[in-house]
Parts: C-alpha cells; structure tokens; sequence
C-alpha cells in the first residue's frame, strides 16, 4: 500500500472507447490497488462506464462537451471542490482544457497524459505532462514545452490478464473460419488515420501468395459510412469474405490469440499502440508504421517488423517475410513477449505514475 495515500481525480472526455479510454479504466483500478482514492470525472459513454464499474472504479458522469463551454468547467470545477483531491490528472485535450482550469481555481496541480501527437494548445496550463512514449516527448518538445515540465511513462499491462483466456479453437469455430484458414488482424477504431485502407491494399498484394490468408478488423466505426467504405474498398480489391469486420469486441483480447501477425498501419503518428502491446504479451509478432510510437511498441526486426507509413508495398513485403517464415514469427513474437514483460507493465506504469504525482506536489510546496 502507498506510503502516502492521494486523492486523484480522473478526468476524460471520450468519444468513443479506445486506447486512451482503456489506459485510463486500467491505470486507475491499479492506482486504487496502491492504495490511493481515485474518482473519475467522463463524459457519458456506456463501454468505459461498464468497464470502470467492473473493476470498481467510483465514477461520475458529467456534460463536459465543449471547449468554450463554461458549463462544463463550472460543473468540473464544483467536483474539485468536493472532492478535494491532491492531483487532477486529465486525459485528452478537452478533459485537460477544463481540468487545468478549475483545478487552478482550486489550488490544485494538474497533471496532463498526452496519449498522443495532438494540438499542444489545450495542454499549456498542464504543470506536468506525461508521455506514454519518447516519440510523445520529443513532439512536445518541438512544441516548445519545458523539457523539466515533461516526462515519458510507458503505458502498460497486466501479464495476469493473458492467462485462461478462451481456447482459440472456440473463437475461430464462433467466426466461422474456415479449416486451415491462416489469420492476421488489426485492432483499431475505423478512422482514416488508423491506415485499414493500406492494410487492405496490401492484403490484395498478398492474395496469390496467401490465399486462405483472412484479416479480422476489429474496431468501432468512429466517422459515418467508414465501414461501408472500407467494406467497399476490400470487394473491389477481390479480397471477398477474407476480411471481416466484427467492430468493437469486448473480447478483443481473446480474439486477438488468432493472429499470427498483428498490424498496426497508421500513417498518423501513434503515441505507443497499446493494441501492439497486447499482441505482444500474447507472444504474437507485430508489422507496424515506421513512426514515432509505434518504433518503441515494436523494436524493429527484433519483436516485428517496421514499414514506411502508407506504403502499402512495403506493408505488404514485411507481412510476407513473417507469413512466409513460422521459425522467424516464433522467434519475433518470444523476443515481443519478453520485452512486454521487461516494459510495459501496469504496475511498473501506475508506480512511476505515483512517484511523479508525488515529486509534482513536492515540488510545487517547495515553490
């Protein structure tokens, strides 16, 4: 149990549940275990409200829509106050926008994890940034923040949670896969950014070398008609029944036990790739975007293999070498494991996360 006990008030504004919504719902449940109190502050959005309320984490529903609605701070700025935590710890730009506001006019720190490359505007009056990722750090000290007022906290996971997971067996005959079908998936919201469309346009590349080659795309449709575009876009390249998308999975981590490749496409930048990590405590080989982020989830050649982000050729020739090669994906997905083991812990995460809450209120009594 923690030595010195906080009060840590969460806050975020989801749009839908995805890594950031899952970091929080995971570090949160650890920092309760710590010993610590933590209440969090979200806007209405049933998958993160069900998955709080399964690993009992106390919660509260508010309208913090809007940047410039003052409403939204007011009402935040209230649950300070009667919450009287040591720390506000907000996710997401809009979430930091109104919890740096009212936890100032509290008298209270605000710490900011910036899960992503996103605009550094909103995160300006954060008195500590976390990074979950080197890359997440580096941009933002291009961005002209501090470097004594930034800090890199990898985002982890809990190596219990990959044990009695369902037999893979059970999930391919529930999909219908057929016999002898070889799988690989990709584990992301269906937004442009998240690079399906390269994915798919490699995938055809490959359909004569691999024909019994399937792809399972599980994610939320985030912007209206991506499905169907993508659905579209996976017919005209031939690619048929050989590319399912199943939308969002509360089982994904089960599901994700099929594949023997997992992809990670983006032509964004990523803040580390959590779904990357989850392949990897499950001993699977990772392809992913050569871009910052994603480079420290998967240690090139080593625990997977890199491509240039949007070349969809080169997607395609990495997929390749790591289909083509049983020994090699053997090998990639032990050398992915261990290393998850070695890094990206839950435990060691929310640790560093309470020596850094901790340093924070040091430092601002000091001052």
């Amino acid at each position: 149990m923690a030595e010195n006990p906080l009060r840590i008030l969460e806050v975020i504004t989801p749009s839908h549940y995805s890594g950031a919504e899952r970091v929080l719902t995971y570090l949160s449940s650890e920092l309760r275990s710590l010993g610590h109190k933590v209440l969090v502050i979200t806007k209405p959005l049933p998958a993160l409200e069900e998955e709080l309320a399964r690993r009992g984490v106390p919660y509260r529903v508010l309208p913090l829509s809007g940047k410039y609605n003052w409403a939204a701070g007011r009402a935040l700025q209230a649950e300070v106050r009667a919450f009287r935590p040591h720390i506000v710890h907000t996710h997401l730009s809009t979430a930091t926008r109104w919890g740096t506001w009212a936890a100032h006019r509290e008298g209270v720190p605000c710490a900011a994890l910036v899960h992503g490359m996103t605009s550094p505007f909103w995160y300006r009056g954060a008195d500590l940034l976390i990074g979950p990722s080197e890359g997440v750090r580096e941009y933002l000290l291009s961005m002209r923040f501090p470097a004594e007022k930034v800090q890199v906290i990898y985002n982890g996971l809990n190596p219990a949670w990959f044990e009695g997971l369902p037999p893979p067996e059970g999930l391919r005959k529930e999909l219908g896969l057929p016999a002898g079908a070889r799988v690989i998936g990709m584990v992301a919201h269906l937004a442009p950014k998240k690079g399906h469309h390269v994915l798919l346009k490699a995938l055809a590349r490959l359909s004569g070398t691999y024909p019994r080659l399937h792809c399972l795309m599980l994610g939320k449709e985030t912007q209206r008609g991506r499905g169907r575009q993508l659905e579209a876009l996976a017919h005209k390249l031939g690619l048929g029944d050989r590319v399912r998308f199943l939308g969002y999975r509360s089982d994904a981590l089960a599901l994700t036990q099929l594949f023997e490749v997992t992809v990670l496409p983006s032509v964004h930048k990523e803040g580390l790739g959590l779904v990357l990590l989850e392949a990897a405590f499950l001993g699977i080989p990772a392809v992913g975007s050569d871009t910052p982020g994603i480079r420290e989830a998967v240690e090139d050649s080593v625990t997977g293999l890199l491509a240039p982000r949007g070349d969809d050729a080169a997607l395609a020739e990495a997929l390749d070498r790591l289909l083509g090669d049983a020994d090699l994906r053997r090998q990639m997905g032990q050398a992915a494991r261990r290393r998850a083991r070695e890094m990206f812990t839950l435990q060691a995460q929310a640790k560093a996360t309470e020596a850094a809450f901790l340093h924070l209120l040091t430092t601002r009594k000091r001052g």
